[in-house]
Order: structure tokens, then C-alpha cells, then sequence
């Protein structure tokens, strides 16, 4: 071989490690299976209770949300009214324990009252509303009235209790009570309405007022002296009343 002539290199063999084949077990499908089952099932018994855990939370967001806001939005609405003003009269005369349901806080004399008031009086309590035409409202022993006042015209909603009412003419606007039976109307009377659970009792002293029934929109004209009441168990007809002037004050 000549020197020039070179000799062929050698061929490497790359020798594979030696691998080690486990066998694996027959059941490993099922085995995966069950576990997924078992994580599903897992997963479901946590859902509800992490719903619960979440509303729990969203309502107590909500509660603190709202004891923060409405009583801003309440005393704004009441001290910046939009367009026509809202203020309805003012508390010349005033027990403890009346309150006004969206503060929460008693009630003084010269408390202006605005359209949208709420005001609840204690069975020992007495309240009085003056208004600018020289109307007045009394409520006492265990009363609730929302005041609805609209356009000029004098209305409230009686939710229960008594109110006295001295109406001065009202020209074309009905002053209006409305309660759970009966709605109340005058253009100008004295009168009392006092309503219980299932019914409402009126007594008219001056002028003339109508009551109407709510279930059946049948209505009746009370002269003064007369008494009627919007229940479905009694006649309804105007009575004549025996009143002395300290049962009318």
C-alpha cells in the first residue's frame, strides 16, 4: 500500500442504553378513569358550597353597600328636590317617640316634611302637620303614614292607626287617604280615619267626604255627623254619630 493511500476509518457503533420495559399494570385505563370520576365528584361536592360561600359574601356587600348610600341619597333627595318642591308642611306639634321610618331618628317641632316621608307615631305618641293654607293633620296612638303629596293636592297613604283631619277648601284638588279597603276624598271637611287590619272607619264632623270601597269600587257620600265604614262583613251606608266637641279636638 502506498503511503499516499490512506486507510479507511473505522465505522463507530453507538451502543443503546439499556432500557428497562415495565410492564404496565392491565387496569391502568380503569385506574384513570376512577380517578377522574373521583376528582369530578370532588369538584362537584365543592361547587355548592363555594355558591353559598360567594352569596353569603355578595349579600353582605350589599347590606354594607347600602347602609352606606341610601341614607345620602335620602337626605339628598329631601334637601335638593328636582322640579316641583317636594316639602309638603311642617311638625308644629310633636311627641317623643315619632319618628321618620327612612332616618330613623325622633322628630322636633319644626321639622319640614317633604313628599315621600314616612312617618310612624308610637301608641303613646302624637304628631301634628301645618301646612302653608292652614290645614292641619293630627295622627296619635300607633300610627303609620306615608305623605303623597302631588301637584298641591294633599294625600297620604295610612298604612294603620288614626288621623284627624282639618281640611281647609281645597278648590278643584280632592285631598285623598287612601288605605288598604277604602280611599278617602274631600275638597275641604273635618273628619277622622281610623283603620285596623281588615277595615277602615270614618267619621265626618264638617263638610262632606266620599269613601270608597277597594274591592268593589262602590262608593258613598258622608254628610257631617255621619259615620261609615268600608268592610266587607258590615252595611255599607252613611250613620248618623252621637260626638261631643272633646272627642273631635
Amino acid at each position: 500500500m502506498s503511503e499516499n493511500e490512506q486507510k479507511p476509518k473505522a465505522k463507530r457503533v453507538r451502543r443503546r442504553p439499556n432500557v428497562v420495559k415495565r410492564k404496565l399494570p392491565k387496569n391502568i385505563g380503569k385506574l384513570s378513569k376512577d380517578r377522574a370520576q373521583s376528582l369530578r365528584e370532588m369538584s362537584q361536592e365543592l361547587q355548592p358550597t363555594r355558591k353559598k360561600e360567594a352569596i353569603k359574601w355578595g349579600i353582605l356587600a350589599a347590606i354594607v353597600i347600602a347602609a352606606i348610600i341610601i341614607p345620602y341619597y335620602v337626605m339628598q333627595a329631601r334637601e335638593q328636590p328636582i322640579g316641583e318642591s317636594p316639602k309638603i308642611g311642617m311638625l308644629t306639634a310633636v311627641t317623643p317617640r315619632v319618628t321618620m321610618v327612612q332616618l330613623g331618628s325622633d322628630l322636633t317641632a319644626g321639622t319640614e316634611l317633604f313628599r315621600g316621608d314616612i312617618l310612624e307615631i308610637s301608641r303613646s305618641g302624637k304628631a301634628t302637620i301645618s301646612y302653608d293654607d292652614a290645614s292641619t293633620i293630627k295622627f296619635s296612638g300607633q300610627t303609620r303614614v306615608i305623605l303623597l303629596q302631588s301637584s298641591g293636592a294633599k294625600r297620604m297613604r295610612l298604612n294603620w292607626g288614626n288621623v284627624m283631619a282639618n281640611i281647609t277648601p281645597q278648590g278643584q284638588k280632592r285631598m285623598e287617604v287612601y288605605t288598604r279597603s277604602a280611599v278617602i276624598a274631600n275638597y275641604g271637611a273635618r273628619f277622622l280615619v281610623s283603620r285596623n287590619k281588615n277595615s277602615t272607619l270614618v267619621e265626618v264632623y264638617e263638610g262632606t267626604v266620599s269613601l270608597e270601597r277597594i274591592w268593589d269600587s262602590r262608593s258613598i257620600v258622608i254628610p257631617a255627623g255621619h259615620y261609615a265604614v268600608a268592610d266587607p262583613k258590615v252595611e255599607f251606608i252613611a250613620l248618623p254619630i252621637k260626638t261631643t266637641d272633646s272627642d273631635t279636638e
